[in-house]
């Protein structure tokens, strides 16, 4: 079985991530998780996301932080590429009720106004790590059949 590339743990249960942009979720929480679930992730990085949805910064990092793609390297990112507005755009921008419009222009205000990553961005699973651990999320690796989580500040 193959193994995914990172495991995260969020509110309405986990996700396990895996190459070429697939995901499989379930329900499990950190203490959930077997022996021998933990084995076949072994050495699979680990975030919990759940102390950080209870934050303010957690809550709004969800709509301004980038999403993850584990095919990426260790630091790189794969930016939404922004052109000129098609006709198609305009109408998405312009209808105050459209959800792709909504997060559309919140990427464009995120990007333009900030040279980070954006929430239509991809970012490696280093990358996404990172980032929610600056708004109050543990992270952690699966060593010996069981989750080992970093010491705070690491």
């Amino acid at each position: 079985m193959e193994k995914p590339s990172l495991i995260c743990f969020g509110l309405g249960g986990h996700t396990l991530y895996y190459r070429n942009n697939r995901t499989l979720q379930g329900y499990l929480r950190p203490n959930d998780v077997s022996v021998e679930e933990a084995k076949e992730w072994e050495d699979c990085p680990v975030l919990d996301i759940r102390g950080a949805l209870n934050t303010e910064a957690g809550r709004k990092w969800v709509l301004i932080g980038p999403m993850v793609n584990p095919d990426l390297p260790p630091g790189e990112c794969t930016r939404l590429q922004v052109g000129p507005v098609t006709p198609l755009e305009r109408i998405l921008l312009e209808d105050s009720e459209n959800p792709i419009g909504k997060l559309y222009r919140l990427h464009l205000t995120c990007t333009l106004t900030n040279s980070k990553p954006g929430p239509l961005d991809r970012v490696s699973v280093e990358e996404y790590i990172q980032g929610w651990r600056k708004v109050g999320a543990k992270s952690g690796r699966v060593v010996g059949g069981r989750i080992v989580w970093d010491k705070a500040g690491n």
